[in-house]
C-alpha cells in the first residue's frame, strides 16, 4: 500500500474458478425494494443435466411468486465483474471474480390447471362466447359443429361391422366374368401353342368342313378375289402352306368376324333382316355368329361392348393360329373400325401373349408361347363403352 490512503497497489487477482463464487442479483422488471431484501429466501442448484450451468432461484416474502436464472460457469464474458473486499484493519483490498444472473418470475406448475384438449376447446369456445366479436363467435360455432366425437363414431363402426355376415364365397377372388366368358376354351396346361386355343373350341367339327368345302369350291372361281378382302386377310393368307385348307377355313372364319366388327350398331337391325349379311359363304356359320357375338331380345338386336371384345378375342386367337402364334397389331388395327391400337394390346395380353423384342420393322409384334403368364398378371377387361 502506498502512504496515500486514497491509493492502492492491486499486487494479485485471483480469478474464479470453475466453482460458482459470489453471484450479483438483477430482477427483470426492476430492482428489488430495501424492504423486502431480508425477506428473500435464495437458493444454489446445481443442473441434473448440464454440469457447466447453475441455477439460481429465489422466492418472494410472500411465497406465491418464484425468480428463476441460469448462470454459467464457462468463462465466456468479454469483460469480468470483479468484487474489492477491504480489509479496515490492514487496509489491503482482495479482488474476487463474481457471476451475475437475471431474474425472471416463473410460474410453477402447481399452480396452472392441467386442462386436457377437450377442455382446452371448451374453454375457448366459452371464451370467444363471453368476449370475442361476432365473426368470432361464428367461427367458434362452426368449429363446434364440426367436431366429431371419435369414441361414438367407432362404437357405431363396430356394431355395424358385426352386424355384417360375410360369405365365404365372396370372399374369393373369382376370375373376372369378362375373362372367362369372352375367351374360347383355354388349356393353361398345354405343352405346345396350338394346344392352349385348339381350333375345336373355336369351330365345330360341321362349321370348319362347310368352310373347308367353300374354299376349295371357290378359290377356283372368279368370284374369290383376295385384294377385296380385308388388310389381316391378306397379310396372314401368305403365311399359309399350299394346300393346308384347315388354315383357310380358320382365317375365312377370322374374315368373316372382322366383317361383323365393322358394321355399325345403327345397321346390325336392318342387316339381321338379310340373310346374307354376317357370313355370305356358309349359312351354319352365320347363324354361329348371331348367337355367339350378337344380344337379340325378339326384336331388339345390340352389340354391347363385351361382345365387340369376344369377336376381337376370337380374331386375334385365329389371327395367331395362322400367323404361326406370331401376329402384328398394327396390321389387325387397320383391318376392324372403331377400335384402337391400346384396346387391341389389351385384348392381346389377355389373350397370353408376350411383346417380341425383334429387330424387324414390326414394332407391335406379339407371340404366343408356353407356359402362359399366370391370371394375374392378364389384365381386367374394361366395360367402358367406346367414345
Amino acid at each position: 500500500m502506498s502512504a496515500s490512503k486514497d491509493l492502492c497497489l492491486v499486487r494479485d487477482v485471483k480469478l474464479r474458478s470453475s466453482q460458482l463464487g459470489p453471484v450479483l442479483v438483477n430482477f427483470e422488471h426492476g430492482q428489488l425494494k430495501k424492504e423486502d431484501v431480508s425477506k428473500l429466501t435464495c437458493g444454489v442448484y446445481a443442473s441434473n443435466n448440464l454440469s457447466n450451468i447453475c441455477t439460481i432461484a429465489a422466492v418472494a416474502s410472500d411465497g406465491d411468486v418464484l425468480y428463476q436464472g441460469d448462470v454459467p460457469l464457462e468463462d465466456r464474458d468479454l469483460c469480468r465483474t470483479l468484487l474489492a473486499v477491504r480489509n479496515k484493519k490492514t487496509n489491503k483490498i482482495r479482488l474476487i471474480e463474481t457471476n451475475h444472473v437475471m431474474l425472471s418470475p416463473t410460474i410453477g406448475s402447481n399452480h396452472v390447471d392441467q386442462l386436457s384438449s377437450e377442455d382446452r376447446k371448451q374453454a375457448q369456445y366459452n371464451l370467444s362466447h363471453a368476449f370475442g366479436s361476432k365473426k368470432a363467435k361464428r367461427v367458434a360455432d362452426q368449429r363446434a359443429r364440426m367436431e366429431v366425437n371419435v369414441d361414438s363414431v367407432k362404437d357405431k363402426l363396430s356394431s355395424t361391422v358385426n352386424d355384417i355376415e360375410v360369405k365365404e364365397d365372396v370372399l374369393r377372388s373369382p376370375e373376372d366374368d369378362s375373362f372367362t366368358k369372352l375367351l374360347p376354351l383355354c388349356n393353361r396346361d398345354a405343352v405346345a401353342p396350338a394346344d392352349v386355343y385348339p381350333i375345336s373350341g373355336l369351330l365345330k367339327t360341321k362349321e370348319l368342313e362347310s368352310l373347308e368345302n367353300y374354299y376349295t369350291q371357290a378359290i377356283d372361281s372368279d368370284e374369290f378375289k383376295i385384294s377385296e378382302k380385308s388388310i389381316l386377310y391378306q397379310h396372314l393368307s401368305q403365311k399359309i402352306a399350299t394346300g393346308n385348307t384347315k388354315l383357310q377355313a380358320l382365317l375365312l372364319y377370322g374374315e368373316a368376324l372382322v366383317g361383323f366388327c365393322n358394321i355399325q350398331r345403327k345397321d346390325l337391325k336392318e342387316c339381321l333382316k338379310k340373310k346374307q349379311f354376317l357370313c355370305s359363304f356358309s349359312e351354319v356359320l352365320q347363324k354361329r355368329i348371331s348367337k355367339e357375338f350378337l344380344s337379340i331380345n325378339g326384336k331388339s338386336v345390340s352389340r354391347p361392348q363385351s361382345l365387340f371384345d369376344k369377336a376381337v378375342l376370337h380374331i386375334i386367337i385365329i389371327s395367331l393360329h395362322v400367323g404361326a402364334f406370331k401376329l402384328d397389331l398394327d396390321v389387325l388395327a387397320r383391318s376392324i373400325r372403331d377400335i384402337d391400337l391400346n384396346r387391341i394390346r389389351m385384348l392381346s395380353r389377355a389373350v397370353g401373349t408376350v411383346p417380341v423384342k425383334a429387330q424387324s420393322a414390326a414394332k407391335n409384334l406379339v407371340m404366343l408361347k408356353v407356359p402362359l403368364p399366370s391370371p394375374q398378371s392378364m389384365i381386367a377387361f374394361s366395360r367402358k363403352s367406346r367414345r
